[in-house]
């Protein structure tokens, strides 16, 4: 897999995607967010049109730049759980990919409430003894690094 960061907020900016246009050897591209810089329907739409043509499967997470609903107005068929939140689990042979969503609406920080955190657990729980990587925008801890530590995920 290839995972993609701070992916493309716009088509001038998608041109930094060239390494992953080049990698005939993941079998699918994760884009941990920001998708766009203000998550407006054009920006969704220039995305769209970048990634499908990626040579292998796309999984695009939002970040805190990004509208869950207008994300999804674009994108009608991306997975979501029972809440409606963009998270999913990908099972491949090296193990089980989990797709989360830590957007806050509104907020730059991350949040990870207590629907998404039993979504989350139920997905651990029902891994067995295969390897689990977690895929998201805002990291789970401080890392070190000052402008991501202020937006790191909080508590609810």
């Amino acid at each position: 897999f290839f995972q993609a960061e701070d992916g493309i907020r716009d088509v001038e900016r998608s041109r930094g995607l060239g390494d992953v246009y080049k990698r005939q050897d993941a079998e699918f591209c994760v884009i941990t967010g920001d998708l766009t810089d203000r998550g407006d329907i054009k920006a969704y739409h220039d995305f769209r049109d970048i990634i499908q043509h990626l040579p292998m499967p796309c999984h695009p997470l939002m970040g805190n730049h990004d509208h869950r609903q207008v994300f999804c107005e674009v994108f009608p068929n991306i997975p979501r759980d029972e809440n409606g939140f963009i998270q999913h689990a990908l099972d491949t042979p090296a193990g089980r990919f989990l797709m989360l969503d830590t957007v806050e609406h509104g907020a730059n920080w991350g949040s990870y409430c207590e629907k998404r955190g039993k979504w989350l657990s139920n997905q651990l729980s029902s891994s067995g003894n295969v390897p689990v990587f977690l895929f998201m925008h805002h990291p789970p801890f401080e890392i070190g690094i000052p402008v991501l530590d202020n937006i790191n995920l909080r508590k609810d």
